[in-house]
């Protein structure tokens, strides 16, 4: 892969990773597909792109994440059952193919958050998960890297930077439902028509 096409990659990162839908999976789709990567190396190269938007959340949530440090004694005295259950469902998206995003958002709504409220508390847990488990974990596992690498992750932390505003309004105003099943449906039907045409 060339340069451009990590920045590609990049920026699909730094849109999917705000959606509920596993942008994990959806990239190594792709690069499988369109790129000649086995799956096993698909899988690294999106960790790397997954440290972008972790950048991202950490400048975008800078003012809460210091709150929440300065306030971590009572958070730890007093877990709420929230907290117990997004941390249960959260555990669950280690499935491969399973969105967290997704996951906690519909954790949240179901304990009754609004769509904005629990995008929020989703994209927060999702920093120390993603660094601790996807990106950590991951890559100590791997000595993977490319230096082509670096403008698709930067792509990834800039294009997570501009939707994640947007993304967050859009959530008042769509069924999160309904989203799901199209985006699904898609990736279903290219997965068929480029099976069946070997694309």
């Amino acid at each position: 892969m060339d340069a451009l096409s990590y920045i590609l990659i990049g920026i699909l990162q730094g849109i999917l990773e705000w959606l509920p839908v596993s942008s994990k999976g959806v990239e190594a789709l792709i690069m499988v597909k369109f790129f000649n990567k086995t799956l096993s190396e698909a899988l690294v190269l999106a960790l790397w792109m997954h440290t972008g938007t972790l950048l991202a959340a950490l400048v975008y949530y800078r003012i809460e994440i210091l709150e929440i440090l300065k306030n971590l004694k009572n958070y730890i005295k007093n877990p709420a059952k929230d907290s117990i259950y997004l941390g249960i469902a959260q555990g669950f998206t280690a499935i491969p193919g399973l969105s967290r995003s997704g996951t906690t958002i519909s954790t949240l709504m179901f304990r009754g958050y609004s769509a904005r409220e629990a995008l929020r508390v989703s994209f927060l847990v999702s920093i120390p998960a993603v660094f601790g488990v996807e990106v950590l974990l991951g890559l100590l596992k791997t000595s993977t890297f490319d230096i082509l690498m670096i403008p698709g992750i930067i792509a990834s932390f800039i294009f997570g930077l501009l939707t994640i505003n947007s993304l967050v309004k859009l959530a008042e105003k769509i069924n999160f439902g309904y989203f799901c099943s199209g985006f699904g449906f898609i990736i279903i039907l290219f997965v068929i028509i480029s099976s069946l045409y070997n694309i």
